[in-house]
């Protein structure tokens, strides 16, 4: 079920539905943080690939948009938060939000470890990253200096692939992904 598809937060009307910078497609409400990487983002409702395949009880992008176009109708200014009815996509990455008591300083120190250890223990600490809501950054497309960082000596122009991992959760980048030109 679709449900509500927008709300409103320091008087603007906002999208209850975004795409991800990979095409997930996000619920957003002000039960998420505006300070999250995609703000006031939730919980993820429809992966990438499945959005582009979905399956009959999927909810898409055309979905929304339909119930949009619906409510709409009814609710005047709905459409300032679907331009050109479509879904709004950003540049960011989606990571639910996970409360955890862990601090930044261990967060960094297991990052940090994951080149020097064995398959084992690095898949145990990519296990314990992921339990504290933190995971590696997705690359897709363009250059992002936000999630990004160079080779060294490089200059990356058009897509780029991943060289090393990056790390973020729905709060913060932790390290960037290390990246050349495709």
């Amino acid at each position: 079920m679709i449900g509500s598809v927008h709300f409103s937060a320091g008087g603007e009307v906002l999208p209850a539905y975004v795409l991800d910078m990979v095409g997930n497609l996000i619920r957003c409400s002000t039960e998420g943080s505006a300070d999250s990487l995609i703000p006031y983002a939730v919980e993820l409702v429809t992966p990438a690939d499945e959005v582009g395949a979905p399956r009959p009880w999927s909810i898409t992008p055309e979905a929304v948009i339909s119930r949009v176009k619906e409510v709409a109708k009814l609710v005047p200014g709905i459409e300032s938060a679907y331009p050109h009815w479509t879904v709004p996509v950003t540049a960011q990455p989606f990571a639910a939000p996970v409360g955890t008591e862990e601090g930044e300083g261990t967060i960094l120190q297991a990052i940090e470890l994951l080149p020097e250890v064995d398959d084992e223990a690095a898949t145990s600490l990519r296990e314990m990253l992921a339990v504290h809501g933190v995971y590696p950054l997705p690359v897709s497309g363009q250059f992002n200096a936000d999630f990004h960082q160079a080779c060294s000596g490089e200059i990356c122009v058009g897509e780029v692939v991943k060289v090393a991992d990056g790390w973020f959760s729905n709060m913060k980048v932790y390290r960037k992904a290390l990246v050349r030109s495709a």
